[in-house]
């Protein structure tokens, strides 16, 4: 029986997930005699780019715990 971890994730899991992610068209995989691997298509560019907007929105509106600010 395998255990969860947060450093490892298991095969079918990433499989899983990347082909979520190709069917959502976030992805693309590409695969040759020799090798295979997976891009990020210009919707999962413009979704990275909403998250690192949100992300930068969320470090300047963070309020710290107890500051009295009531937000």
């Amino acid at each position: 029986m395998s255990q969860a971890s947060p450093d490892v994730v298991h095969a079918r899991t990433l499989t899983r997930t990347l082909r979520h992610l190709e069917d959502e068209g976030l992805v693309e995989h590409r695969q040759d005699a020799d090798t295979a691997d997976y891009r990020l298509m210009t919707a999962g560019i413009e979704l990275v780019e909403l998250l690192t907007e949100i992300e930068r929105w969320t470090r300047e509106h963070r309020t710290n715990e107890g500051d009295g600010d009531g937000r």
